[in-house]
């Protein structure tokens, strides 16, 4: 069989696929409430995510010492500049 051939019956094949769930499924309706995720139990603890969980002391440590870096090669280049 031919690559265009491959293609066409792979084609069809996931026609069918939609074609036969939504026949399946017809008529039958989901609240959107039961779509949404169960609440979390009532004595757990919530956890910060992203950089709210972060310890950013090192990133602010790194931080000051490449502006005293760039300070200090600034008033180098200053120099050899005059």
């Amino acid at each position: 069989m031919s690559l265009s051939g491959w293609i066409a019956l792979g084609l069809a094949a996931i026609v069918f696929a939609a074609a036969g769930e939504a026949y399946v499924k017809r008529g039958k309706r989901r609240a959107l409430s039961r779509s949404r995720p169960e609440a979390p139990p009532a004595g757990s603890q919530r956890r910060d995510l992203g950089m709210e969980a972060s310890d950013i002391s090192k990133v602010e440590e790194a931080h000051g010492k490449n502006q005293r870096k760039e300070r200090e090669n600034s008033r180098r280049i200053i120099r050899k500049l005059k």
